[in-house]
């Protein structure tokens, strides 16, 4: 199972999504620790995960809907197009919206972030009541709205590409190992006095555009060939795409 799982590395839909699969680890070390430590009072900040928090389930739900696109066609109807044509379609603009909400929404919430970062020396924490707080508090609640987004996307996308169980148990894997490797290099970078806030910023941002990018190579296809990938049996699996 092991090289099975890592054999998923060279295969073309999970090595475009890799960089992305990292990003949903390598982006809350910088978010939630070096900028909420950096710009919030202990008070303050722990209303601010709140908003963090409560924007990812706002976003879950989003993403949900976004990703369940309305594609049943009932057998009455004659004239409408094939079932199976229109599921294609419907996931690849469902998963086109999706990413383009995702890439816009972490964007906005970069863009807060760098007018925060760009003073120079030390940042007084804001506390609970000062309206300095708005262009933080929004980068917080648009940065929860973006993580749940895209790790709802990360999750169905896997399940449009896979079809089998073992399949995408092996993907899920892969994908948790990715996101730890994130989490590990964000949380390494997280000291000031090892590479300033500022920097921090830039190499999430990086790691989002890049991951963002590179992703939209693994949209789902309007083909119906199936993907052929190896298993632990004696016969090939087919991937539905």
């Amino acid at each position: 199972e092991l090289r099975l799982t890592l054999r998923l590395f060279v295969e073309r839909e999970m090595a475009a999504l890799a960089p992305l699969f990292f990003y949903t680890g390598f982006n809350q070390p910088y978010q939630l620790n070096t900028f909420g430590d950096r710009h919030f009072s202990p008070q303050l900040l722990g209303l601010e995960l709140v908003v963090f928090y409560a924007s990812e389930i706002v976003g879950g739900f989003v993403a949900s809907k976004m990703l369940e696109p309305n594609v049943e066609v009932g057998v009455e109807q004659e004239t409408a197009r094939p079932q199976r044509q229109l599921r294609r379609a419907g996931k690849r603009r469902a998963a086109i919206r999706t990413l383009a909400l995702f890439g816009s929404v972490t964007a906005c919430g970069y863009a807060f972030a760098l007018a925060a970062e760009a003073q120079n020396g030390r940042v007084a924490r804001i506390d609970v009541g000062d309206s300095a707080a708005i262009g933080p508090t929004a980068a917080f609640a648009l940065w929860g709205f973006s993580d749940s987004q895209v790790q709802s996307y990360a999750f169905w996308l896997i399940g449009c590409i896979y079809d089998g169980p073992r399949e995408r148990s092996r993907a899920m894997g892969y994908y948790k190992m990715l996101q730890s490797l994130g989490w590990c290099a964000g949380f390494a970078l997280i000291p000031s006095e090892r590479l300033r806030p500022i920097w921090q910023l830039y190499l999430t941002a990086a790691s989002f555009t890049i991951g963002t990018a590179i992703s939209a190579c693994a949209l789902p296809s309007n083909s119906d060939a199936p993907v052929t990938v190896a298993h632990s049996g004696s016969q090939p699996a087919e991937v539905r795409v």
